[in-house]
């Protein structure tokens, strides 16, 4: 009698187990959740249209938690074309996640390259990556079913340094973020963002030691060449002597007639 109750219980707790698992997974094992979706874009070139397109891959995206532990990382390399003639939202991550206080977003950067605006056939110009790994420490947070927008604003041709190894590329990215947003599929990875709440704005800049640094735009770094001393006038030995013998007979002339007295 007592085996029966034993095997009917445990037949009861498998059934409670199967029941959590798989009817209800995300709000008892996870708690409750809400969506993160990341989108990358181009900055305008100011003043002026741009002749190039970048090609960039974005791999590797990865949220960081409050106290920058890693909560979610995409498995795939995204490749996005960004025209800073026209603002396409490329959308590189959507996830679902734990709601809370999130500190930042991380990626890994791939394989530049410059392309003509109107797509034409010649082959892409290489572009040298500075340093491949982009931290950004915004902060932002994720409620329950809602959803968290993060809008990289990448500057490209802006960003651009020419120096002995050709184009060096050092990432400029313009971040916001946005609660509450509605995420518009418009299909081929290509996202339109409407409303929302604007929660934060910052720009991070990489620099020559391949840090990220808050309002921060690098400088062309250029090859040190060594000062050139000033250089030695040239003296004639004959025309000094010839200009310091008549100045002194100039002056001992002078001083001659100062000193005679009047008849």
């Amino acid at each position: 009698m007592a085996v029966r109750i034993l095997s009917a219980l445990l037949v009861l707790l498998l059934i409670a187990i199967l029941v959590v698992v798989f009817v209800r997974p995300a709000e008892t094992l996870l708690g409750p959740t809400g969506r993160v979706v990341i989108v990358a874009y181009a900055i305008p070139v100011p003043g002026r249209d741009a002749e190039q397109t970048m090609g960039l891959g974005v791999d590797n995206v990865m949220l960081q938690g409050a106290l920058g532990d890693e909560a979610r990382a995409s498995l795939f390399t995204r490749r996005v074309l960004l025209n800073s003639n026209d603002i396409v939202r490329h959308k590189l991550l959507e996830a679902s996640v734990p709601v809370g206080s999130y500190g930042g977003v991380q990626f890994t950067l791939k394989s530049p390259e410059l392309r003509n605006a109107w797509e034409g056939e010649e082959a892409p110009q290489s572009v040298t990556l500075h340093g491949d790994q982009v931290v950004l420490g915004v902060p932002y947070s994720v409620t329950e079913e809602t959803t968290t927008a993060i809008l990289l604003g990448f500057e490209t041709l802006q960003a651009l340094h020419e120096n002995e190894q050709g184009n060096v590329y050092l990432p400029v990215v313009q971040t916001e973020t946005r609660t509450n947003a509605t995420i518009v599929d418009e299909g081929d990875g290509i996202v339109r963002i409407e409303g929302g709440v604007i929660t934060a704005s910052a720009t991070y800049g990489m620099d020559w030691d391949q840090d990220m640094k808050l309002n921060f735009r690098a400088r062309t770094k250029t090859t040190p060449t060594t000062p050139q001393a000033p250089p030695v006038p040239i003296v004639d030995e004959a025309a000094a002597t010839t200009t310091l013998t008549a100045s002194t007979t100039t002056a001992a002339t002078s001083s001659t007639s100062t000193t005679e007295e009047a008849p």
